[in-house]
């Protein structure tokens, strides 16, 4: 780092440039939450906005943090800063810099540093930094007067920018949930206003799902069922996991059986309508090729002279809650392949009506996939500017500790 030639470069753990307490975890029998000692910050995860949050509180501190210091996370995630506001207990996966210049000063340039410090972290399970790698960093040390115009400097503007970011963050959250809305709710709605469930339209009547489909499970008979001996042909093999995320279409496959792999399971034929009975309950869509699938899914064909694929996968879709909430609570959640024969349906008097069901909640559909697309986009846009927001932070403090900024 090229820096004016008034300044001097210094190393943070210099005697004249900060002291540095790394943080130990007391006991946790000393740990309480009616206020009895010192607040106990354990990590990144205790920072609130401006100051840490106290949840807990230590009766037995080991390590102690006072007012005014800043508090640096060392351990998942390293590099995170934030102040002190009172006499505090730290834990080991913080460190406080007690500096001898100006607080302001530090606090900023190690914000400068918090991209580099999250990549120089080290360890398998958790990434982490020691008292040594605190001491050694290089900190470029300006005249007291031009410390304090940086100050000045970068209170006014990064404020500025935080307030810019603050607002982008809360538009992106608004928006992301205006998105989550539409993922989890709006076609299920109108799905239930588009198929009745209780009060029948005249002609329409509740038939069991083996009357109208043929109801059966997937089989894959070899265990242990992820053996290589029977995979990597030409028979595409899906599992729960590619109905949840399918969106009621499965037209793609991750996985394929080979000839040894068919003879023990069963291929069922494109336009079949499974249902997940295992793990994730109740996720429902409709196969685009022909295709296995474990006795964790379900397959339904529908007769052809009372259902079509696409209704009933919508119809459904309406009963996933009753079906998660009748899975069993083990180790796994699973519901019995038996529930479902005799599960009662609504058809109607003609196929014809199935159709115009079926074609009603696709326009809907499509619709709310296009407002789903243009959230996504509008999220895009703000993400945009805000990376924008973040490098025009990093640029003007990069600037501020070469000498850039003011004069």
């Amino acid at each position: 780092m090229s820096i004016p030639v008034n300044w001097r470069l210094g190393k943070l753990g210099d005697p004249e440039v900060a002291e540095i307490i790394m943080g130990q975890s007391p006991p946790g029998s000393t740990y309480n939450t009616n206020k009895d000692g010192l607040p106990f910050f354990q990590g990144k995860t205790d920072f609130g906005e401006k100051y840490p949050t106290p949840r807990i509180w230590c009766s037995e501190p080991k390590k102690i943090s006072e007012k005014g210091d800043i508090l640096i996370s060392v351990r998942a995630p390293v590099g995170p800063t934030n102040w002190t506001r009172e006499k505090c207990c730290i834990g080991r996966g913080l460190a406080a810099i007690r500096t001898k210049i100006i607080p302001e000063y530090v606090y900023y340039y190690l914000k400068f540093l918090e991209p580099t410090l999250l990549k120089s972290g080290t360890g398998s399970t958790f990434k982490s930094i020691g008292k040594q790698y605190l001491y050694d960093i290089s900190i470029p040390v300006a005249p007291l007067e031009t410390q304090k115009k940086i100050i000045q400097k970068l209170d006014h503007v990064l404020v500025q920018l935080e307030e810019k970011k603050k607002f982008i963050l809360q538009f992106i959250k608004k928006n992301n949930e205006q998105l989550e809305l539409l993922n989890n709710n709006l076609l299920l709605d109108f799905i239930e206003k588009s198929i009745p469930l209780h009060r029948l339209p005249v002609g329409w009547k509740l038939e069991s799902l083996s009357n109208v489909c043929m109801v059966e499970r997937g089989k894959f008979g070899h265990r242990p069922r992820n053996d290589p001996e029977y995979y990597g042909g030409k028979y595409p093999f899906i599992q729960t996991g590619d109905i949840t995320n399918s969106n009621g279409r499965i037209s793609t496959y991750k996985q394929t059986l080979n000839e040894k792999g068919l003879k023990v399971s069963r291929m069922f034929p494109k336009g079949t309508v499974v249902i997940t009975i295992a793990a994730n309950i109740g996720d429902t869509a409709i196969l685009d090729f022909d295709s296995c699938f474990p006795d964790s899914i379900i397959g339904i064909t529908p007769k052809k002279d009372k259902a079509i694929p696409e209704y009933v996968e919508y119809v459904l879709r309406l009963y996933k809650f009753d079906l998660e909430k009748n899975a069993s609570k083990g180790a796994q959640k699973n519901i019995n392949y038996g529930f479902l024969k005799p599960l009662m349906i609504p058809i109607p008097p003609q196929l014809d009506l199935q159709y115009s069901v079926v074609k009603k909640i696709k326009d809907a559909e499509l619709k709310i996939n296009q407002l789903k697309n243009n959230f996504r986009a509008i999220a895009d846009k703000y993400q945009k500017i805000k990376k924008y927001l973040d490098d025009l932070d990093s640029t003007i403090l990069n600037r501020a500790f070469t000498g850039k900024l003011v004069n």
